[in-house]
Formats: structure tokens, sequence, C-alpha cells
């Protein structure tokens, strides 16, 4: 998990990274595992967040994956994302532009403030994800 310490100018963005290897860092994880990616300190604001695939993520059945908050909503920042669309070389629509890994059915658009502390998780589902590298990146700043 990659904690993430915003230091700096209040209200200047920065650009955080995670990489999951599937392979090497776990591998087999199946329905229902939540794995931790990011760790917000309270008070920071979650701009944009996105994905890139380096390695195709492979699965003997029709996985899933979504980012969201640990203990909380799951799908705060990604909605369920299938298996099949996980290619290499794919990259989450308008990266960069706060568009695809925000929930668009409620939240497009909006920042994330987090209260407290958070951890924003990758939550597993339907199948085990056994192989493949993902990029994650989240842009976030210490407040205005």
């Amino acid at each position: 998990m990659a904690k993430v310490d915003v230091k700096g100018i209040k209200g200047r963005k920065q650009i955080v990274h995670a990489l999951f290897d599937f392979s090497k860092d776990g591998g087999a994880f199946g329905a229902g595992n939540e794995i931790d990616l990011f760790k917000f300190a309270a008070g920071t604001i979650i701009h944009d967040m996105w994905l890139e695939v380096e390695t195709a993520v492979e699965s003997a059945g029709l996985a899933t994956m979504e980012v969201g908050v640990t203990g909380g909503d799951t799908d705060a920042f990604m909605l369920s994302e299938a298996k099949a669309n996980l290619v290499a070389g794919f990259l989450s629509e308008d990266a960069g532009k706060g568009v695809s890994l925000l929930d668009q059915t409620a939240k497009s658009g909006k920042k994330y403030k987090a209260s407290a502390e958070v951890i924003a998780s990758l939550l597993i589902g339907v199948a085990d994800l056994t192989a493949g590298k993902v990029h994650f990146y989240a842009e976030c700043s210490d407040g205005y």
C-alpha cells in the first residue's frame, strides 16, 4: 500500500502511484477480497483517480475490479470494471480528467474529501485474479 503524505502548498495537486502485480503481490485474489492501495490522511482531497494496465489481468472466470473506501463505499472511485476490458495498454477513459474512475452515477466530476484517515482499496469480485500488472494513480491535495 502506498501511504500518501501530501506536503506543500495547500490546494496544490500532486500525483501518487501504486502498482499491483497480481502474480507477485498475492495472486489468486477472489470475490470479496479488498487490497489496500493508498492511505489518505484526514483532510486530503482526492481530485481524480485512474488506472493503466501494463499486463492484462488473468482469471479463470469473469472477475471484476472496483476501487473504493475500505470498509465503506467500495466503488467510490471506480465502478466495477470487467476483466475483459483490463487488457495491456488499457487506460481508463479521460485519465487525469476526473471521469472514468469516479462513480459516474453519483459522483461524476465531484471531488472526495477524507474527513478522517481513509484507505482506498481495490475490491475483486466474482472470480479470482491470478496475474496482471495494474498501475493506479490518484491526484490529490491537502485541502484549500
